[in-house]
């Protein structure tokens, strides 16, 4: 696990200088925005950690709406 923090971090610094020297700072956000959660899922599928995947939180959050949108139970 800690291989893989050290890669994402070393790989991270890399485009963070690429960007900033640029001058992309939106895609700074947007990187971390993609990295953060690329990471987590990676370390939570070697590790072998029960975590919900992104499907049952979209799930989760587009339910209740289609169910008040279109009326099904």
């Amino acid at each position: 696990m800690a291989g893989i923090i050290i890669i994402t971090v070393i790989y991270s610094l890399f485009q963070i200088i690429y960007y900033l020297r640029k001058g992309y700072i939106k895609e700074i956000i947007v990187f971390f925005l993609l990295i953060t959660p690329s990471v987590f899922y990676l370390i939570v599928y070697i590790k072998d950690i029960n975590a919900p995947k992104p499907v049952d939180i979209v799930e989760f959050i587009f339910n209740p709406v289609s169910r008040l949108i279109f009326g099904m139970p």
